[in-house]
């Protein structure tokens, strides 16, 4: 949940709307508000539930650095192969997920892009994303091979010495920052509470919850953590544990007559992986680095040059970009890099852990997390 910009004092973020307070009480306090505990808390409140969401700063942290790719294909790789079920079914909640929300809010939220494309800088690299396309493909997913007169179709402007590669046709991606701005503005026009707080501790009393905030305390019936890579909040439940994996996230804003791109590109160079993800007004947001080094906010120059350099083989167009901003997301993962969704204890639920796959999995977990807390009895 934790981001920092380049240099300079932290600004507000765009995505946050005025502050409101918490009540004293409330049914199901959210403590989290990225993009999984924003999307728990509209989808509870559209059950007719009373929602707080309790965050310092809703709308920011590791959603708002996020490239916002929805990843079933790419993201199901060796490793991974278990979660290609969970990956198909999050990713065909999306389209139902859009639509509710766009009628929500009352304005079109289009995808940023509706498919990708991976590709590869050497012929070693494209062995490797060749090894991994065959494997996708005999678990039955959808992915085509293409020449370069295809990539060409696809994504004007490649670099020449991309020859070919893959078109992998169910992998989108939505704006991660106009998804969360939607997303606070579905839980306020709904008639839920958004209060910038810190939570501090959860303590249980019988048959409620009391969450010691900043800003005071909130007593609720249920409760869920969705509190993405921050320290888990003090209380004397067993939380399952989360540790951060840093990502460096690079915005770039195209000049006029620049040529941009409308489709998401995945690329290994040099044995590195990379990604540039289009968004509606022409910018492009660049990713992939993955570091676990703790809570250090902290840019490396080489991380960024090394980062930037591999994009531009990708994407030579790339360099009549201007940088818009620079920062560094902290994704949050277990020990086996899958996501934890559970009601740890009656009126207790948990949404953890979902590392690289935030976006992808939030409409999928918010259903869950309906579920558990609807069925509930306490």
């Amino acid at each position: 949940m934790l981001a920092t910009p380049l240099a300079g004092p932290p600004s507000p973020h765009p995505c946050v709307a005025a502050q409101s307070l918490a009540p004293s009480s409330t049914e199901v306090a959210v403590i989290g508000g990225g993009i999984i505990g924003l999307s728990s808390a509209w989808r509870l409140l559209q059950r007719g539930h009373s929602v707080v969401v309790i965050d310092p700063t809703p709308a920011s942290g590791a959603s708002f650095v996020a490239g916002g790719m929805l990843g079933a294909t790419a993201e199901t790789t060796f490793a991974e192969a278990g979660s290609v079920n969970r990956h198909l079914s999050a990713r065909a909640e999306w389209d139902p997920f859009l639509r509710d929300l766009s009628i929500e809010v009352d304005r079109p939220l289009p995808y940023a892009s509706t498919s990708t494309v991976m590709v590869a800088g050497t012929r070693s690299d494209f062995a490797e994303i060749e090894h991994v396309a065959k494997f996708q493909r005999k678990l039955n997913l959808r992915v085509d091979a293409v020449g370069r007169d295809e990539l060409d179709r696809l994504v004007p402007g490649l670099g020449r010495s991309l020859r070919q590669g893959f078109h992998l046709i169910d992998d989108a991606a939505v704006d991660n920052r106009m998804m969360l701005q939607a997303l606070l503005d579905a839980v306020h026009h709904r008639g839920g509470i958004v209060s910038h707080a810190t939570a501090h501790a959860l303590h249980c009393e019988g048959d409620h919850f009391t969450v010691a905030t900043s800003a005071g305390l909130v007593s609720a019936s249920k409760v869920l953590i969705a509190t993405g890579a921050a320290p888990t909040i003090q209380s004397n439940f067993e939380l399952p544990f989360i540790h951060p994996v840093a990502g460096v996230i690079v915005r770039l804003t195209p000049r006029p007559n620049t040529l941009t791109i409308s489709t998401t590109i995945r690329a290994v160079v040099n044995g590195r992986s990379c990604y540039l993800v289009p968004r509606p007004n022409g910018e492009i947001t660049l990713g992939a680095t993955s570091v676990e080094r703790g809570y250090d906010l902290s840019v490396p120059a080489g991380e960024l040059h090394q980062l930037l350099d591999d994009a531009r083989t990708v994407f030579p167009g790339l360099d009549e970009y201007s940088i818009k901003d620079v920062e560094v997301g902290l994704r949050p993962t277990t020990s086996d890099h899958h996501p934890v969704v559970e009601m740890i204890q009656p009126g207790l639920t948990v949404a953890l852990g979902h590392y690289r796959n935030g976006f992808l999995l939030a409409p999928a977990t918010a259903k869950r997390v309906v579920e558990l807390i609807s069925k509930d009895p306490s």
